[in-house]
């Protein structure tokens, strides 16, 4: 959870935010990781994880979406 934690927030009541699928977010997070390579394993850590940290979701037509904020975002 440290990881997600780190990288991105749940929006505010007052905020709108852009839903993500596990393998955007994964790209984003490589983004700084350069050398690291993700796997199928690790969507679905993913996943488990941002449902244990209660991010709003919603399955649409690229999977599960989760309504989530990158930090870096403006």
């Amino acid at each position: 959870p440290d990881i997600i934690t780190h990288w991105f927030r749940k929006p505010t009541a007052d905020e709108t935010s852009i839903p993500l699928n596990s393998e955007r977010i994964l790209e984003i997070i490589a983004g700084e990781f350069p050398n690291t390579k993700f796997g199928h394993r690790d969507k679905i850590l993913l996943g488990r994880t941002l449902k244990s940290l209660g991010v709003d979701r919603k399955e649409g037509h690229d999977g599960m979406l989760y309504y989530i904020i990158p930090k870096n975002a403006a």
